[in-house]
């Protein structure tokens, strides 16, 4: 069949793979190491583009962060994945201070041996 000129049909079929990456659940305390495990799904199934890791992770956010980073779903930057990245760890990261505060509650550990 022959195309008009200005159609909406594409002459030449484009092949178009649909790819599931089952990404782990959101942890608060680890945003790091979520981070990781999902790096090394998108380089098992060779998925390159930052607005694609994006949207698959922030498909599997809760609701309450997704809405946290409701400025880039909204407009995403050009590079989305690794601003949602950044934000995300900076967002469940403690702060230097807090940090200190959080080794000074444990308790101390001491040799029970010298006691005896």
């Amino acid at each position: 069949m022959m195309e008009e000129p200005g159609s909406d049909m594409i002459e030449a079929a484009i092949p178009l793979t649909t790819v599931f990456v089952k990404l782990s659940s959101f942890w608060t305390d680890s945003q790091e190491v979520r981070f990781l495990q999902a790096e090394a799904q998108f380089e098992v199934k060779r998925i390159t583009a930052s607005h694609t890791k994006f949207t698959q992770c922030v498909s599997s956010l809760p609701q309450d962060v997704a809405f946290r980073l409701l400025d880039l779903v909204c407009a995403p930057p050009a590079k989305p994945y690794e601003a949602s990245r950044r934000r995300l760890i900076q967002m469940h990261s403690l702060s230097d201070l807090q940090g200190y505060q959080a080794l000074q509650s444990l308790p101390l550990l001491y040799d029970q041996r010298s006691l005896q």
